[in-house]
């Protein structure tokens, strides 16, 4: 998934768990310059996003989300001039 967040992040991907399932795109992905890897935060010891995490097992519930904008916040603040 490609996002735009601003022009001083281009290349900007953010990793979830349903990429992992593809190994030739989350490798691509993991080469990138700015990545966050959410999969490694949502995934439990099986690769499964849990019940914690999530309702139905396949979508991030708001608990799921708010450990991706953890991430995402983090990542942002990694830049000076953001």
């Amino acid at each position: 998934m490609n996002l735009s967040l601003t022009n001083r992040l281009p290349n900007y991907y953010l990793l979830s768990s349903q990429e992992s399932s593809v190994p030739h795109c989350y490798t691509f992905l993991k080469k990138q310059q700015y990545v966050i890897d959410v999969n490694s935060l949502l995934r439990d010891n099986r690769g499964f996003l849990p019940t914690m995490y999530s309702q139905d097992g396949l979508h991030p519930d708001i608990s799921g989300k708010k450990v991706i904008a953890d991430a995402v916040i983090r990542f942002l603040r990694t830049f000076d001039k953001i």
